[in-house]
Order: structure tokens, then C-alpha cells, then sequence
């Protein structure tokens, strides 16, 4: 039996915060060294109805973790030619979530807001959706990873991944 690690400082502190105004989320981690069944090697195409990898060609698994989030604004202009802010409305629905290094996230993951029961399990159908685009790893003196900031754009259309999130029992298992 190993001894337990001693956490950095500021990881104490960051997984304090999380636990004092985190909320609930689910990440579901694509396992990118399992491609699906339904993935056509000769076209590059996945079936987008399929339960095995939600259309993503990957198999996955759901962990339930706590986040800390804030609204990424990008401002509607040239897509990341002209950069200027401005008042106004939005064309990128974006946010920034900080996750602790337990999570590991990493591009192409799926983060889920939700609401869960008293059990932990989601129940709600009006889930907003977020794929993630960028993963941004904060390291401690030694390079230990002590937390993540993930880039995640909303997905509108999802109805694989909600439907597989809310199928029932055969997925709760998957939540760690």
C-alpha cells in the first residue's frame, strides 16, 4: 500500500473552491484507442444514431465531475480575423470550465450541464451540451497537473448523446 500524496497547496485550495461553488457535470470521455463498429475506415463516416459511440466514432464512458464555469464571449465579427470586443450579442455559444486534474479531459470529450437526482443520476431532458475544443493543463512548481481550464462550444442538435445519458440504468454504471 502506497502512502497517500500529498497535494500542492494551491491544489488543496483549487479542490476547495470546487467543492465550496462547483457544480455537477458529466464528461463523457472519448476513448480514442477503440474506434466504434460503426466507423467506415474507407470513408471516415460513423453512423449518427449509433448507442456504441454517440456518432463519434469512439467508444466512451460518462464520469460525473464538479466545474466551476464562465461565459467565453465571442463577439459577432469575422470569426477570428477582426478582434475587438464589443457589447452585443454573441455568435459563438462558448464557456470555459475549470475541472479538477481527475478529470482529464481532453478535444472531442463532451461535457453535459444537467440537473441529477438525490442519487447523483441526471434526470433532466433540458441538458445544454458542449464539445470541447481546447484543453489547457495549470502545473504546479514539479509539472504536476493541478487543474484544467477546457474551451467547450455548445452543441445544439445532440439527441444520441442526451438519449444515452438519460437511457436508464444500463448507463449509470458508466458515472464514476
Amino acid at each position: 500500500m502506497r502512502p497517500k500524496e500529498k497535494l500542492p497547496k494551491i491544489e488543496q485550495k483549487f479542490l476547495r473552491l470546487l467543492k465550496r461553488h462547483g457544480f455537477p457535470i458529466l464528461l463523457v470521455r472519448m476513448d480514442k484507442e477503440i474506434r466504434c463498429h460503426c466507423y467506415n475506415e474507407a470513408t471516415g463516416n460513423t453512423d449518427p444514431e449509433c448507442d456504441t459511440c454517440l456518432g463519434r466514432g469512439w467508444t466512451y464512458t460518462i464520469h460525473k465531475h464538479l466545474a466551476i464555469d464562465e461565459v467565453a464571449a465571442t463577439p459577432e465579427s469575422l470569426p477570428r480575423l477582426v478582434r475587438h470586443h464589443e457589447t452585443g450579442p454573441m455568435a459563438v455559444a462558448a464557456r470555459h470550465f475549470y475541472l479538477s486534474s481527475a478529470a482529464r479531459p481532453s478535444v472531442q470529450d463532451i461535457i453535459a450541464l444537467t440537473q441529477f437526482d438525490k442519487l447523483g443520476r441526471p434526470i433532466s431532458r433540458e441538458m445544454e451540451i458542449y464539445k470541447v475544443g481546447h484543453v489547457f493543463a495549470y502545473r504546479a512548481n514539479e509539472g504536476k497537473i493541478i487543474a484544467y481550464r477546457v474551451s467547450a462550444t455548445q452543441d445544439i442538435v445532440q439527441t444520441p448523446i442526451k438519449s444515452a445519458i438519460l437511457r436508464g440504468r444500463q448507463y449509470w454504471p458508466r458515472y464514476r
